[in-house]
């Protein structure tokens, strides 16, 4: 049982941080977002809503550590009464109890996407895996389908 103690050292001190972030006065998340080519918000906020691989999770100031692959779905951030909306493709969220880090490969403004665009990507990806000759190109227009598929989910407000 003693191989376990680091990590109950390790939940005690984030319980600790949770309390201290969340009774020392601090109200506001710091937001670091990124993507390879930009850094869509770098900012105190309230909330952000973030599209976890295991499902979606809201972030408060006092969340426990922790890190979550990020699915293709909406990044939502909450800052006062306005929400910003970002579609990201994929990447990886770092949350503390102070802090959400979140590292995108592709991120985009909901209000950006074109439906029509999309339909026709997923009309083509559709076809490309129906007619795939091997499985890597099966694999990549599977990928490329899914992600459409979340972004005209992103666009209709479809759950």
């Amino acid at each position: 049982m003693s191989f376990l103690r680091p990590f109950s050292r390790t939940f005690l001190r984030a319980a600790e941080e949770a309390s201290s972030a969340t009774s020392g006065g601090k109200k506001r998340l710091s937001l670091n977002f990124y993507t390879p080519n930009s850094t869509p918000a770098q900012k105190e906020v309230d909330m952000v809503i973030v599209p976890g691989a295991a499902g979606s999770f809201g972030v408060l100031v006092g969340h426990v550590p922790v890190v979550s692959q990020l699915k293709p779905g909406v990044v939502e951030i909450h800052d006062g009464g306005k929400v910003e909306q970002f579609f990201v493709s994929s990447g990886f969220a770092f949350v503390s109890t102070t802090a959400a880090d979140i590292c995108a490969v592709e991120a985009a403004p909901v209000s950006d996407l074109d439906s029509d665009t999309i339909k026709e990507n997923i009309s083509t990806f559709t076809k490309t895996v129906a007619d795939a000759q091997n499985d890597m190109d099966k694999a990549t227009a599977q990928v490329g389908l899914d992600v459409n598929q979340a972004m005209l989910q992103a666009i209709t407000g479809a759950k």
